[in-house]
């Protein structure tokens, strides 16, 4: 299989992930009707899911006809985890959740002082990482500016200590060759709402937490301006 067919592969089974997540369960059939990809595609994509522990066959769907029943799929919610933290004014938490979006385990201290966070915030990783072998990818939101990688500008948050805090995080997810997102909370949140629809393309979600922001997408896209400050608005009397 060539590169192409890979990166086809590999957006039809997220296609399918996505379906049987919103619908809660559906069949093969329902997704060869929902798709247009042929029963062989869709058996061979879902028979991929279930290898990779994302989905599970559970319960036979009722149909009318005197045909064979379908089998339907569903999310395996401990097939896979995710770590989200966030570094805010005051507290600093850090959750596992599974692919339900439940949190199987949670933490939070104290964010200041950011320097004496390092240690905690690595046993919380190791902990969680101990625990779940299938780590899907781990985030780190952040009340402020962040450009390339880094947190530039916050009125709240040591900036050089949080620059510290998650470089330490992000080599325990690169040693485990997990992926890892830093981004100003108000991004993650408008990111979010794309998952409620595929139709949301162009969004201003503001958010009021430790300050007032916004994420922009426009055209499917985070737009983040030309220094990472584009909804930064909080500061405007």
């Amino acid at each position: 299989m060539n590169y192409g067919q890979q990166l086809i592969k590999e957006a039809h089974e997220k296609t399918l992930f996505r379906l049987v997540k919103e619908h809660k369960a559906l069949s093969r059939a329902d997704l060869k009707r929902i798709t247009g990809l042929s029963p062989t595609t869709v058996s061979s994509l879902a028979d991929n899911l279930i290898a990779k522990g994302l989905l599970v066959e559970t319960g036979i769907k009722e149909v009318k006809t005197s045909g064979r029943k379908a089998t339907l799929l569903q999310v395996n919610p401990s097939g896979g985890h995710f770590i989200c933290s966030h570094i805010g004014k005051k507290i600093t938490s850090i959750d596992c959740l599974d692919l339900s979006f439940k949190t199987v385990h949670h933490f939070e201290t104290e964010t200041t002082p950011l320097s004496s966070l390092a240690q905690k915030i690595k046993e919380t990783y190791q902990y969680y990482l101990s625990k779940h072998e299938n780590i899907i990818a781990s985030t780190v939101a952040m009340t402020g500016i962040i450009k390339n990688g880094q947190l530039i500008s916050s009125t709240f948050i040591d900036v050089e200590g949080a620059n510290e805090l998650t470089r330490s995080m992000r080599e325990i997810c690169d040693e485990q060759d997990i992926p890892f997102f830093l981004s100003n909370e108000s991004l993650f949140t408008v990111y979010a709402e794309t998952t409620c629809s595929d139709d949301l393309k162009d969004i201003i979600s503001i958010v009021v937490d430790d300050g007032v922001g916004a994420g922009i997408l426009v055209n499917g896209h985070i737009f983040t301006g030309n220094e990472g400050a584009a909804g930064e608005f909080g500061h405007t009397t």
